[in-house]
């Protein structure tokens, strides 16, 4: 099953994902990417626009046209986005997707993403106590990818920060990030798997920045085994949010953000065909719980999009045979949710308060597929 996914992966190297691989200043990582949107770097083997996939790829640009025109007017006047409690998590993720046809330098869209850089810079230079480590990740994210200049020190800074957010050795939780980039270090107080996504790309990115390329290797592989730890026993290919010598029942359940989060940190090893049993048994377990298109939280369609991308998945086999195009599934279900204002629904689960979330899950979701289509 997806045989020919693992195999390109093996000969290629950790998938990088596209809204990375897009930068106006540097495409070093073109050669790992799938493909890179606007570069002819990393073309082999790169999904191409179908003829009968190009309509509904227009429809999914205009779809994120009218999602920053939307952004663009409701951004708060310290340039973040989203009421207090999603702010910290919503600039950074809408900042990610952030890929406006209209780019004049002086227009609505350009300014808003400066301002909004602008609100992340201070973020991350001064973090809030009650800042998750995932947001830390994103927004370090959003800054390297703009690649904004007199960010350097900061961006070095921050990476060797986020990194000692991990815990090194004990007996539980090894691997695991803090949930806050600030406070104890202790496996009561870890970040969900569903966390680590972002944080993981975050790590792969600091490459770059970072003198000690082996350590943040370290990093990644001590991250992977976190990953691993919260596979459930009993369910191939299924995983918790935390292991489950740590969650413990009942509040450990397995889910489809869980799974396609480990999926994604699996994914993301050098090679990952180190972990094809692994990968596999992920994406079974996906394809007999895939949803189509009734679709999950948006969190959780996020974090699947993101493991199929890495993973150059185009198709996802499902139970009883039969394959499901995943990325036109997701792209059908997010443009006839959309609202009139460019907005998407909230999540039913999410607090009244958070607003904004779903539309910067949403963008950033379309932003992934939107090549693969």
């Amino acid at each position: 099953m997806h045989s020919g996914a693992l195999t390109r992966l093996a000969t290629r190297g950790p998938a990088v994902l596209s809204f990375l691989a897009m930068r106006p200043i540097r495409f070093i990582l073109c050669v790992f990417a799938a493909w890179a949107a606007g570069s002819n770097c990393g073309a082999e083997g790169a999904p191409q626009i179908g003829a009968q996939n190009e309509s509904i790829g227009n429809e999914v640009q205009l779809a994120l046209d009218r999602g920053f025109e939307f952004a663009a007017a409701r951004q708060n006047p310290d340039g973040s986005w989203g009421n207090e409690g999603e702010r910290r998590w919503v600039t950074p993720l809408i900042l990610l997707a952030w890929s406006p046809t209209e780019k004049a330098e002086n227009s609505p869209s350009n300014t808003a993403e400066v301002r909004g850089l602008a609100a992340l810079r201070t973020l991350v230079t001064h973090p809030a106590v009650e800042l998750r480590t995932v947001e830390f990740a994103a927004a370090w994210l959003a800054l390297e990818r703009a690649q904004m200049p007199g960010n350097e020190e900061l961006l070095r800074e921050s990476a060797t920060r986020l990194m000692s957010r991990q815990i090194r050795d004990g007996k539980t939780g090894v691997g695991g990030f803090g949930a806050t980039i600030q406070g104890e270090l202790a496996p009561s107080r870890l970040a969900r798997l569903e966390d680590l996504p972002l944080v993981v790309l975050a790590l792969r990115q600091s490459e770059l920045v970072l003198r000690d390329q082996k350590e943040v290797e370290r990093c990644i592989a001590r991250t992977i085994g976190f990953a691993q730890s919260c596979a459930d026993p009993e369910t191939p290919g299924a995983y918790f949010s935390q292991p489950r010598s740590i969650a413990g029942p009942p509040k450990a359940a397995v889910s489809v953000g869980a799974t396609a989060a480990a999926l994604f940190a699996l994914l993301r090893d050098a090679p990952p065909a180190a972990h094809e049993a692994g990968i596999q048994r992920a994406l079974t377990w996906l394809g007999d719980h895939y949803s189509g298109k009734n679709g999950g939280s948006s969190l959780d369609d996020l974090l699947l999009a993101m493991a199929l991308d890495a993973g150059h998945v185009s198709q996802l086999e499902l139970r009883g045979g039969g394959k499901a195009d995943w990325a036109r599934d997701f792209a059908e279900r997010a443009i006839n949710a959309q609202n009139s204002n460019g907005s998407w629904p909230a999540d039913p689960e999410s607090p009244p308060a958070n607003g904004l979330t779903s539309t910067a899950c949403h963008l950033l979701m379309l932003r992934i597929i939107h090549r693969s289509l």
